[in-house]
């Protein structure tokens, strides 16, 4: 039996040992929660991550609270994206990422999504298309890869989640 979706991205998630996290423009909240979650659960099992969000736009002020930039947000590429594999979150079209020397630079890229009309731009994809948010979808690779799920991670979740749901209407 060929291997689902979610091992397929555990897999390539387990075997990153360099990652850089994006989502899409003008970024809502599950586009930066599941952004920082992301960044902070890979971080959290060792790997090396970084968060870009390319463009000069503001971030979205009422977000502030999740503290992006002090966990060390980019708004550019890094100078070593050749060696890092690309994780989409959030972000149903290529064209969406902000930073497109990302999807073209990295070695491979993981595409994370419940956007019914995701195009699967990955070299693996996981779009769960009933799922409420992306953070719901991604609160199962976390549990999958054995991410501790601290107060941090919990917060950008239910954030991203919130958001998406219009609180949970």
């Amino acid at each position: 039996m060929p291997p689902s979706d979610m091992d397929a991205v555990v897999d390539a998630l387990r075997a990153a040992e360099r990652v850089v996290v994006t989502s899409h423009d003008n970024p809502d909240g599950d586009a930066l929660g599941s952004l920082l979650a992301t960044h902070l659960a890979l971080a959290s099992l060792g790997k090396d991550s970084l968060m870009v969000l390319g463009g000069e736009q503001p971030l979205p002020g009422e977000y502030g609270f999740l503290g992006l930039v002090e966990h060390g947000l980019l708004r550019a590429p890094p100078p070593d994206v050749a060696e890092r594999v690309l994780v989409a979150v959030d972000c149903a079209q290529e064209n969406r990422i902000v930073e497109p020397t990302l999807r073209t630079s990295a070695r491979a890229t993981v595409n994370v999504d419940h956007h019914h009309d995701n195009t699967r731009f990955g070299d693996v994809n996981l779009v769960v298309d009933d799922a409420s948010s992306t953070a719901e979808v991604l609160a199962d690779v976390f549990a999958a890869l054995g991410a501790v799920r601290t107060p941090e991670i919990a917060e950008a979740l239910y954030t991203a989640l919130v958001t998406d749901t219009g609180r949970f209407q």
